[in-house]
C-alpha cells in the first residue's frame, strides 16, 4: 500500500506495491516506475492498468487500521474499503463506519484490500465481513497471512474469489444467519484450505460449476442454520475428512451426490422438514454410525441414496410412532438397525478447563482436563487446535506437547456447531536437562556445573546454596544433574 501525493511530478522506476493511491489530478511522468495490482486514481485520464477511479480520493480516511475512500456522491455517505493494515489481528468490517462524527455506509471491500508478504505475513487472524455490498474478487490478492477464521455477515451481498493469497491457516468459515441468498463468485474455492468447521446460515448461490467446498479433505464439522432450505447437488462431495453433519429444520431437499464420498462421515442429523433426498446423496459413506431422520414422514429417496452404507454399523434413529413407516419406505427399509427412541438434541453450552493456564516443558506433555456442559449434551466431541504449533501442539484427545519455549493458547471448540469454545493458556518452559529436584539433605558430594566442590557428606546444607543447577555424586558413585 503506497500513497503518491499531489505534488509529485516524476516517479523513478523500481517501486513495488500491492495497491497505489495517486492523489494528484494529473499523472506524473514515469516509465514503468511502479508495479502494482491495483491503482486508485482521481479521474479517468490516467493511463494505468487495473485502475479504480474515485474522484474523492483526497478524502480517504482511516479508522482502526482500515482505510476507506468515499464514493463519488458525497451526499450518499457511502465508502469502500481500500486497505487493511497488516498489523490488525481481528478485522471487523461492519455495515457502517463513523469518522469525525459522520456515519458512513460501508459498501464494497475492494480487491487487494489485504496485504502481507511471504517474508512478513500479515497478522490478520479473524476476519468478519458485514459490509453492505460486495466482497470483491482477490480481496486477499497475493497476501500472506495468518487468517484462521472468516465470517460473512447478513449484509454482504456477494463473496468473490479470495485470491492467490495463501489462506494456509484457515480453519473456520461461517456464513451467519441471513434471509437473502449469498452469491459466491465463479472462482470461490476453499477446497485446498485446512478447514475444520463450516457453518452455513443461509442459502448460497454458486456461480461456478462446483461448490466452494467440494473435495476439501480436512473439513470435519458441518452445520446448517434454520434459514437454509436446501443442500445442493454435490455441494460437499468427496469431503473425505467430514465426520459430522447437522442440518437445520427448514431444509426440504438434499441434492444428488451432496455428501457422496465423505468416507469419514460418522454422525448425521437430518431436520424435520427434509422431504426428498437425491440419487447417491450419501453414497460411499461406509463409516456412518448414527443417522437421525427427524421427519415423521420418511423423506422420498432416489435410487442409491445410501449405497455402500454399512448396515451392521449404522443405527437409524426416527421419531416415535414412525418406526413402521420407515421400515416400509424405499431405501430406508434397507437399514437393519432402526429405533424410534430418538434422543432430544442438546447443544453444548460451555467448555470449562480445569486450569485456565498450564505449564509444560519443551518435549514434555500433559492431557488437558476439560468439562463439557451440560452433561447431557448430545455431541460432546471437541475439536482441538493450538494457536501456534511452533510453541505447542495438541492432538484430538487434548494432549498438549511443548515444542519450543514460549506461550500460546489451546482452543477447544464444540463439534456440534454451537460455536461454543474454551481456551487454555499454555506456557512452554525451557528444558534444562535436569534429572531431579532435591528438597532434603543427603549424603552426597555437591559440585557446580564447572566442577567446583561446594559440599560433602550428610551434613551438607543445601539450603545455603544459591538456586541453580548442580552435579550430585551419590555414595554408589553415580552422578546426576539436579536443580535446587
Amino acid at each position: 500500500y503506497m500513497v503518491i501525493g499531489k505534488g509529485v511530478a516524476t516517479v523513478s522506476p523500481g517501486w513495488l506495491a500491492t495497491a497505489v493511491v495517486w492523489q494528484g489530478k494529473t499523472q506524473p511522468e514515469m516509465q514503468n516506475a511502479i508495479y502494482s495490482f491495483i491503482n486508485y486514481v482521481p479521474n479517468d485520464s490516467w493511463d494505468l492498468k487495473s485502475k479504480r477511479v474515485y474522484k474523492n480520493i483526497h478524502n480517504m480516511f482511516e479508522v482502526d487500521g482500515v482505510v476507506y475512500v468515499p464514493t463519488d456522491n458525497l451526499v450518499d455517505r457511502t465508502c469502500d474499503v481500500v486497505y487493511v493494515d497488516r498489523d490488525v489481528e481481528t478485522v471487523n468490517l461492519g455495515p457502517t463506519v463513523t469518522y469525525e462524527g459522520v456515519e458512513m455506509t460501508v459498501r464494497n471491500v475492494n480487491s487487494y484490500a489485504f496485504g502481507g508478504r511471504q517474508d512478513k505475513p500479515a497478522n490478520y487472524n479473524i476476519v468478519y465481513f458485514d459490509n453492505a455490498g460486495q466482497v470483491e474478487d482477490d480481496m486477499f490478492g497475493s497476501s500472506w497471512n495468518n487468517v484462521e477464521q472468516i465470517s460473512v455477515g447478513p449484509n454482504v451481498t456477494g463473496l468473490g474469489w479470495p485470491g492467490s493469497g495463501i489462506l494456509h491457516r484457515l480453519l473456520a468459515f461461517y456464513v451467519q444467519d441471513r434471509d437473502d441468498v449469498l452469491r459466491f463468485g465463479s472462482n470461490v474455492d476453499f477446497s485446498s484450505c485446512p478447514l475444520v468447521h463450516v457453518y452455513i446460515g443461509g442459502n448460497i448461490s454458486y456461480a461456478g460449476t462446483a461448490s466452494a467446498f467440494q473435495g476439501n479433505a480436512t473439513l470435519s464439522d458441518l452445520m446448517f442454520g434454520e434459514k437454509v432450505t436446501q443442500i445442493q447437488a454435490n455441494e460437499f462431495r468427496n469431503c473425505s475428512g467430514l465426520t459430522t453433519v447437522m442440518t437445520g429444520d427448514n431444509i426440504s431437499s438434499i441434492g444428488e451426490g451432496a455428501f457422496s464420498g465423505c468416507s469419514s462421515l460418522q454422525h448425521v442429523e437430518l431436520g424435520t422438514a427434509v422431504q426428498s433426498i437425491g440419487t447417491g446423496a450419501f453414497a460411499d459413506c461406509a463409516n456412518v454410525e448414527y443417522l437421525a431422520s427427524c421427519n415423521p414422514v420418511p423423506p422420498a429417496c432416489a435410487a442409491g441414496v445410501f449405497d455402500d452404507f454399512n448396515v451392521w454399523k449404522c443405527t437409524l434413529h426416527v421419531p416415535g410412532g414412525s418406526l413402521e413407516a420407515y421400515k416400509a419406505a424405499d431405501e430406508w427399509k434397507n437399514f437393519y438397525k432402526v429405533t424410534d427412541d430418538m434422543p432430544v438434541s442438546v447443544k453444548v453450552e460451555a467448555i470449562n478447563f480445569a486450569e485456565e493456564e498450564v505449564q509444560v516443558m519443551e518435549g514434555g506433555g500433559m492431557m488437558l482436563e476439560v468439562a463439557v456442559l451440560p452433561e447431557n449434551a448430545s455431541l460432546k466431541k471437541l475439536n482441538w487446535r493450538s494457536t501456534d504449533t511452533s510453541i505447542a501442539t495438541v492432538d484430538e484427545n487434548g494432549v498438549v506437547r511443548g515444542v519450543h519455549y514460549g506461550e500460546c493458547n489451546v482452543v477447544a471448540t464444540a463439534a456440534d456447531g454451537s460455536g461454543v469454545r474454551g481456551v487454555c493458556h499454555v506456557i512452554v518452559n525451557i528444558n534444562t536437562g535436569v534429572d531431579d529436584v532435591l528438597g532434603d539433605d543427603a549424603a552426597v558430594e555437591v559440585y557446580t556445573v564447572t566442577g567446583v566442590l561446594v559440599g560433602r557428606g550428610a551434613d551438607v546444607d543445601l539450603s545455603s546454596l544459591a538456586h541453580g543447577v548442580y552435579i550430585i555424586r551419590t555414595a554408589d558413585g553415580s552422578t546426576r544433574k539436579v536443580a535446587l
